[in-house]
């Protein structure tokens, strides 16, 4: 039986295609009779089950005063992101040029999925892998594809984030992330690099300690990146549920 539900929005939610988002979510994960009062910033709707809600939706805080999984991810990583509200995870890791909003990516995943469990989901551009993060930890099957080696590498290092155990330093990290990092210092000034290096070192440490308080909550689906052509992938026909992508921009970001 449908139940009335209200639901607050994220304090920091401030675009009105975020909340056409979130209207568009609700509804594909089964809400009905949505309203939206801009004054409150508040939807209602009704829902059979507001509980298995609060751990898939991506723009709200609450619904019906109990605190949703995303609003418990972004307070933990508040004291270490720096570009931006929803940059938990690790996908604050390398700077990737017109990289979807991690939000963004969430809600575009529940619209797709309409709700259904432990889909396989591709990404055909996966470059940094934002859509398959936010993918694994709804619980779906995740696989990438990028014609750039060195994209699939940052995307598998985010995603193998939830699996590998906690560093204790730089030189602990796994290979991967260390030249992951070392890469992001050529890109800043010489003036900076140094600071902003050893400010991401902690950043990542810390975030290996942000997940494993949040660890517990999850139910990651698997995941599986490899370099390869969007126009001739190596899937047989009809192996995934949903396709959700970011497609490049060509010329209008000089991705190199």
């Amino acid at each position: 039986m449908k139940s009335r539900c209200t639901s607050r929005l994220l304090p920091d939610v401030a675009r009105l295609f975020e909340v056409e988002l979130e209207f568009h979510e609700l509804r594909a994960l089964g809400a009905e009779e949505i309203r939206y009062d801009v004054v409150k910033r508040e939807f209602e709707f009704s829902h059979d089950d507001a509980e298995g809600l609060k751990d898939k939706v991506s723009f709200l805080a609450s619904i019906d005063g109990k605190r949703t999984l995303i609003s418990e991810v972004i307070e933990l990583w508040a004291p270490v992101v720096k570009e931006w509200y929803d940059n938990f995870w690790l996908h604050f890791l390398f700077p990737f040029k017109a990289m979807v909003k991690p939000l963004t990516a969430r809600a575009m995943i529940n619209i797709c999925s309409r709700g259904r469990e432990r889909l396989k989901v591709l990404d055909p551009f996966c470059g940094s892998g934002t859509f398959l993060v936010e993918g694994m930890v709804l619980g779906h099957d995740v696989y990438g594809v990028d014609v750039m080696p060195a994209y699939v590498v940052l995307s598998e290092t985010k995603l193998d984030f939830f699996h590998t155990r906690k560093p204790s330093s730089f030189d602990d990290m796994d290979e991967r992330m260390r030249k992951i990092i070392a890469a992001y210092g050529e890109v800043l000034s010489e003036k900076s690099r140094k600071q902003r290096v050893s400010e991401r070192i902690e950043e990542v440490l810390e975030s290996f300690a942000l997940r494993d308080k949040i660890i517990s909550k999850l139910e990651l689906g698997r995941h599986e990146v490899r370099v390869g052509d969007a126009r001739e992938l190596e899937f047989d026909d009809e192996f995934f549920d949903v396709i959700v992508t970011s497609p490049p921009y060509n010329v209008a970001h000089n991705y190199f």
